[in-house]
């Protein structure tokens, strides 16, 4: 009886672990790519409240385009960006990634990847999104986000 009720006082307290710890345990590149991860479904599941959670206060947003063989960047609003998400509408917005490198130096980090983006199936455009993320005591936390936007030579265009 002894020896099972001191296995079960073992199990009981090594196991539980929050997801701060769990997270905590992960080494850092995959703890940006579940940042990164976790952004992207807050994005599909509509949780403005959610994906504003995983922004640094000081975070921004950039947009990079070309006009008339000119490169351009568009500003956009932290705050707008989420509302937008968090406001309710009929169709999923679906961000796929892929090729996603994550780079890591002490508290910050970068990540690039190839995205397509959908409203439900329907093709919208594509390009490259780039993270810049600061670790905090809440976790890895986006500081930046600069994207590109077109709609031919996509990664997965013949898919569509």
């Amino acid at each position: 009886m002894r020896q099972r009720l001191a296995t079960f006082a073992v199990l009981f307290f090594a196991l539980p672990m929050s997801v701060g710890e769990a997270r905590a345990q992960m080494p850092e590149a995959e703890q940006v790519r579940e940042t990164v991860t976790r952004f992207f479904d807050a994005m599909r599941a509509g949780d403005g409240d959610g994906l504003a959670s995983l922004f640094h206060p000081d975070a921004t947003m950039k947009s990079v385009s070309v006009v008339d063989g000119q490169a351009r960047v568009n500003h956009a609003e932290v705050a707008r960006f989420t509302s937008q998400v968090g406001a309710p509408r009929t169709q999923l917005w679906d961000e796929r990634i892929s090729n996603l490198e994550v780079r890591v130096d002490g508290p910050f980090a970068t990540a690039w990847m190839d995205y397509s983006f959908y409203a439900d199936e329907t093709f919208s455009h594509c390009g490259v999104n780039t993270f810049e993320l600061l670790r905090s005591e809440e976790g890895w936390l986006v500081l930046g986000i600069t994207d590109t936007r077109r709609t031919t030579d996509c990664p997965d265009e013949s898919a569509r």
